[in-house]
């Protein structure tokens, strides 16, 4: 009994509160305007029209999409701060520990919409 509480108060004081209680994901969507555009996230052929797609905590990826006769769009994910992150006021190594993990940030929107420029 005495192990398990020691393990469950260090596990405590070493995780921040946006580590322990967001995914470790989130998932993005990508919307194109037409079925046969062609979506890329960081150069990787994802599919045609929708697609969606996990995305690490801190992580920014590149969208892209290409359709025959049109000009390229590309569009880079936005991040901004997890809200779950200001609860480490309380226990301030979290703020350490969540900038060190990622989870201080989500990606933020979680929708994206290619609009392509055909002719």
């Amino acid at each position: 009994m005495r192990k398990i509480l020691l393990t469950a108060a260090s596990l405590f004081l070493l995780s921040g509160c946006a580590t322990v209680f967001n995914p470790s994901n989130d998932i993005i969507t990508v919307h194109a305007q037409d079925n046969d555009t062609k979506i890329f996230i960081d150069g990787n052929y994802m599919g045609n029209g929708n697609v969606t797609y996990p995305v690490a905590r801190g992580k920014s990826l590149m969208i892209a999409g290409e359709k025959k006769g049109c000009a390229p769009v590309m569009i880079q994910t936005q991040k901004t701060l997890a809200g779950i992150t200001l609860l480490n006021v309380f226990f301030w190594p979290g703020f350490i520990i969540d900038a060190a993990t990622g989870a201080i940030q989500k990606t933020d929107p979680v929708i994206y919409n290619l609009r392509l420029n055909c002719d």
